[in-house]
């Protein structure tokens, strides 16, 4: 296989992993009336623990605002609980509830089963396999963007000199 090869694959690949990720949590958050984005909140609350809605958006890399109407929606289903900072009231706090809890651990015993009928009852090999390829793309996609910067910087630089 030749790099342009590797790379038309790498592409359609990646794409076609977030579709069926995201397909995938849509039709499981449908029997609670969550989207993708709404579950993948509660996920990093779930796996962070209580957070500040900023440190939120990070984690789950959604935009500051778009997150706190999220997170909005999620404490009027019950889901999270919000809370202002005492020292900072611009700081807003988000922790699961017992029902968000339950939803997550619904969420991931189901996941486990998918995982399990996949791969077979032995996955531990399986799993560090794919995780070593995933952070080899991630490495890449990381170089690929430092190419990007480079790039946007030198076009910079030409502006500069004609200018």
């Amino acid at each position: 296989m030749n790099t342009t090869e590797f790379k038309y694959m790498l592409w359609e690949n990646t794409r076609k992993i977030n579709e069926e990720m995201n397909a995938a949590l849509n039709t499981w958050g449908s029997k609670y009336e969550l989207s993708a984005l709404q579950l993948r909140i509660l996920m990093g609350v779930y796996k962070n623990g209580p957070q500040s809605v900023g440190c939120l958006a990070n984690n789950v890399a959604v935009a500051g605002t778009n997150i706190s109407t999220m997170c909005k929606k999620l404490e009027k289903l019950g889901l999270l609980a919000r809370a202002r900072d005492a020292a900072d009231e611009r700081i807003v706090h988000v922790q699961l509830t017992e029902a968000g809890l339950v939803v997550i651990k619904e969420l991931d015993q189901c996941f486990e089963r998918k995982m399990l009928s996949v791969l077979g009852e032995d996955i531990s090999g399986e799993l560090q396999s794919i995780i070593i390829a995933m952070e080899k793309l991630n490495r890449l996609f990381s170089c690929l963007d430092g190419l990007r910067i480079e790039q946007e910087n030198q076009a910079e630089e030409k502006m500069d000199n004609n200018i």
